[in-house]
Order: structure tokens, then C-alpha cells, then sequence
């Protein structure tokens, strides 16, 4: 359910490796994915994988999370 690297470790390609092989693993079943980012700056990670912004969520005074979903394959 969560996807994370330890900061210490990030801009390694952990996270494109970690993210790489749950995809394929959904490919093979053709499921739709979806998340939610708290961090723009992940945002041009996921669209990569085929990730599409489809909403903004706000609550309040904290930073936006942002929606995103990928067509099954």
C-alpha cells in the first residue's frame, strides 16, 4: 500500500526500481492504479510510469495531496 526511501537513500533508483516492478505485477493482472501524492516534486516520477493527475485534495492549511491514476494494462 505505501511506497517510500529512506531520504538518506533517495536519487538512487530505489524507488523507480520498487515502483517498476509493482506495475508489473498490476500489468499482469490489468488492474487500474491509483495514489496519492503529498509531494509535487513525485509527481513527474509517476507520470513516467503512465500516472495522471486527476484531482487536488485539500484540507485546510496543509500542503495539497495530489490524485493520480493509471489506466489498467
Amino acid at each position: 500500500m505505501f511506497l517510500g526511501v529512506d531520504p538518506a537513500r533517495q536519487g538512487n533508483g530505489y524507488g523507480t526500481a520498487l515502483l517498476a516492478e509493482t506495475l508489473r505485477q498490476v500489468d499482469e493482472l490489468h488492474m487500474v492504479s491509483a495514489l496519492e501524492s503529498t509531494n509535487i516534486a513525485n509527481v513527474p516520477l509517476y507520470e513516467r510510469f503512465g500516472f495522471e493527475v486527476t484531482g487536488e485534495i485539500r484540507a485546510g492549511d496543509i500542503p495539497p495531496m495530489y490524485a493520480m491514476t493509471r489506466r489498467a494494462r
